[in-house]
Formats: structure tokens, sequence, C-alpha cells
């Protein structure tokens, strides 16, 4: 018997045909949610920055907003960091 002579087993109905299509899931709900993150700042950010800084100028909003723009994206928050809520939360563990 050869090995072309063998059954083929199916990748879209084998056992981990769920896991794969639970993990395709999952991947399209973290983008999907990631996406949806970015728009609602982008949304807020004029209203509430001419709000924070009690000027409606264009040009001083934008720059103000691009001044707060990283900071959302601050290393601390990066996978893999050791962040202030990273160090509570294994603190909280440990007692």
């Amino acid at each position: 018997m050869s090995v072309l002579d063998q059954p083929r087993l199916d990748a879209r109905t084998g056992p981990s045909s769920r896991i794969r299509w639970l993990s395709l899931g999952s991947a399209c709900l973290a983008w999907m949610f990631a996406a949806m993150d970015l728009t609602l700042f982008t949304l807020v950010t004029v209203p509430s920055v001419s709000e924070l800084i009690g000027s409606s100028d264009p040009a001083l909003v934008a720059h103000t907003a691009g001044l707060i723009a990283p900071a959302s994206c601050w290393p601390g928050d990066w996978p893999g960091s050791r962040s202030v809520s990273w160090r509570t939360e294994s603190g909280a563990r440990r007692r």
C-alpha cells in the first residue's frame, strides 16, 4: 500500500477544525473592536480637545490632538510590557 492509496483527512471536518474556526472568529472580533476603538477615538477627538483647551481654532486643536494621540499607544500598554495594571493583577493573585 502506497501513501497515495491511503484516505485523505479533510482539514475542514477534522478534529482541529472547530479550534481553527474559533481562532479565526476570535481574530476577526479583535480586529473589529480595534478598528471600532480607533474610529471612536477619531470621532471624539476634536470636540473633546477643543473643550479641554478652551479654543475652537482648528490648527490649535489639531496640534494638541497630535500631542495627545501618541499617549494612547504608550509602551506600558503593549503586550508583554510590565505596566502598572499587570503588576497590580499579579500582586493580587499572590495574596
